[in-house]
């Protein structure tokens, strides 16, 4: 019975102590390994790098918005409005970034391959810089 009890507050501790950005890495998994899976074949083109990237994105958009959310319902309303400046900061930012380098890129479609990756990576540092946001709540 003494194990039975043990395995029984094993399982519900480490539920409570999974985190949300633990869930949010190993959920998002597939999305990543599959736009790590088209660069690196030696045959992608430009366009395939560019359309799983922009996937990417979109899928890493989705989580930051339901991150953004799950925050907003538990802070004040002071910390609610910080949250918000910090967000459009952050969209201002990301836009700049992106901007960066596709004007390092030179041009073609090797600046908008630049950018839509420079898009992914920091909507996907975003999102998690919020999930850690959430668990420390």
């Amino acid at each position: 019975m003494k194990k039975l009890m043990f395995l029984v507050m094993f399982i519900i501790g480490t539920t409570v102590f999974a985190s949300y950005r633990a869930d949010l890495i190993k959920k998002m998994s597939t999305v990543d390994s599959k736009i790590q899976k088209v660069y690196d074949n030696p045959n992608a083109s430009n366009a395939s790098m560019i359309n799983a990237c922009e996937s990417g994105r979109k899928a890493w958009d989705v989580e930051l918005n339901a991150v953004y959310k799950l925050l907003m319902k538990e802070l004040s309303k002071e910390e609610q409005e910080l949250l918000r400046k910090d967000e459009r900061q952050w969209i201002k930012d990301r836009d700049a970034a992106a901007e960066e380098a596709a004007d390092d890129a030179g041009g073609g479609t090797m600046s908008s391959l630049a950018s839509v990756s420079t898009l992914f990576e920091e909507t996907k540092k975003r999102t998690i810089e919020l999930a850690e946001l959430y668990d420390s709540l």
